[in-house]
């Protein structure tokens, strides 16, 4: 996803539990981070900007953003490319899952 610094948008990404059974994670919290160097994992202590589930997802495939961007509340990024990261706290699994698309913000 590429997008200019001065623009205000959800970064979303899928999230499909690993269940048999299915299962709604809409009522967990889920928070991303943003990690410039591609090969790092988050660190224990890394600052989670909250997120949001995408309304209507599901049945076993849901959404989950966050606003990036400087108006509404966005969490503001230095141009440059980052690998997202989601987690998501449930109990008592708390998976943290690499997004699959990278996040460009442009000068």
């Amino acid at each position: 996803m590429i997008v200019p610094n001065q623009s205000t948008q959800f970064y979303g990404t899928a999230v499909t539990p690993n269940a048999e059974t299915p299962y709604d994670p809409t009522a967990d919290s889920v928070k991303f981070c943003f990690l410039e160097d591609p090969a790092a994992t988050p660190e224990v202590g890394q600052v989670w900007t909250p997120g949001v589930w995408q309304p209507g997802g599901g049945p076993r495939t849901f959404i989950a953003q966050c606003l990036i961007g400087p108006a509404n509340g966005g969490l503001v990024l230095a141009p440059g490319n980052y690998q997202p990261w989601c987690k998501v706290s449930d109990d008592p699994e708390v998976p943290i899952i690499a997004c699959p698309e990278q996040l460009s913000v442009l000068p």
